[in-house]
């Protein structure tokens, strides 16, 4: 369903105009396809924001796409060492470190170059627009937009390194693909392409372990919190409001919380199955472990016990079944 809705043709999907309309002859009320109904109900309950879904292509890069080079060390004393020696020398380098932050349900992204004296903060929207993920990335493309921004000064420079403490978003320029978020992975492959055909610079995207005293990453860290921050002082021009599209991977988490919130309300407030409700107020997977490793006989039996349907005399003798004239036991003890 995400699926579905992250796509470009949301409106064809949801049914041809001339088969609906064909169909909607001689009816009181026009035809609505099942699709079409599911996504007014969605429309309903998530609101007009519905609509600036974020569109995800099949593919964002060729086969033969050439991406930056990218180093991601084999754990956090080996990363540390490099980081040490790589700035021992930066005469022909640009670096620049990225990072991404949640606080209190906003996203903030950030990239701070030192050697320029040049900080970005931008802010990403709610977690019900964005997710920690997405704003790594669009610390990476701002660090991208730096360093053309540095070349347009007449700055001379042989490579370009981005440092970033998440190595999810670093992989995800190895092979790009369709993928929630991909609007962003889309600007970033646009400005790798400027910066390596028209620059001919070299890009080298580098993990860097977070919270180990590092200035760099540091500085990156604080700036995006302060990014997330932004509602506390929203007209600060420091802070740059980025143009989002909510993403099928916070859809689907708002899709999940909806779905369960509903189910637990339908659930308090049926009149059928109040037996079961006894011993399961709220809804929920854990009841399956009830019935792990059990035969299909003492499964069925479980069940028959928890709903109070089970072939007792009182259950009997309640439908009035044949030669079951009262609900006690024969022994009369029961």
């Amino acid at each position: 369903m995400s699926r579905i809705l992250s796509t470009e043709k949301i409106p064809a999907l949801m049914g041809f105009r001339t088969i609906r309309d064909r169909r909607s002859r001689g009816r009181k009320t026009p035809y609505q396809s099942p699709l079409e109904h599911i996504f007014k109900r969605l429309r309903h309950r998530r609101g007009p924001t519905i609509d600036y879904q974020e569109i995800i292509p099949p593919y964002l890069v060729p086969p033969w796409w050439r991406g930056p080079n990218t180093r991601i060390a084999i754990n956090k004393d080996i990363a540390k060492t490099q980081h040490k020696e790589f700035l021992k020398n930066t005469s022909n380098s640009i670096f620049i470190y990225t990072d991404g932050s949640g606080i209190e349900n906003h996203i903030g992204a950030a990239a701070v170059s030192p050697l320029t004296r040049n900080t970005r903060r931008i802010y990403m929207g709610d977690s019900e627009t964005s997710t920690v993920y997405v704003a790594e990335v669009q610390g990476i493309v701002s660090a991208l937009e730096m360093v053309i921004e540095d070349a347009k000064k007449g700055n001379r420079r042989k490579r370009a390194d981005v440092f970033t403490d998440n190595q999810a978003a670093i992989r995800t320029f190895q092979m790009p693909t369709g993928r929630s978020g991909a609007y962003i992975i889309a600007r970033a492959i646009s400005l790798i392409d400027k910066i390596q055909q028209d620059l001919e610079l070299e890009i080298e995207l580098r993990w860097i372990p977070a919270h180990i005293g590092l200035c760099g990453n540091e500085a990156a860290d604080r700036a995006a919190k302060e990014a997330a921050k932004q509602t506390l002082h929203i007209h600060s021009s420091e802070i740059i409001q980025a143009k989002t599209y909510h993403l099928q991977t916070t859809l689907k988490t708002w899709l999940h919380r909806w779905i369960r919130a509903e189910w637990a309300y339908n659930w308090e407030m049926e009149f059928k199955g109040r037996t079961t409700y006894k011993y399961t107020p709220e809804p929920n997977r854990r009841i399956l472990q009830l019935h792990y490793k059990l035969k299909k006989w003492q499964s069925a039996m479980l069940i028959q016990m928890r709903t109070g349907k089970i072939g007792l005399r009182d259950y009997l003798w309640k439908r009035k079944v044949p030669d079951f004239n009262h609900p006690g036991c024969e022994c009369g003890e029961g």
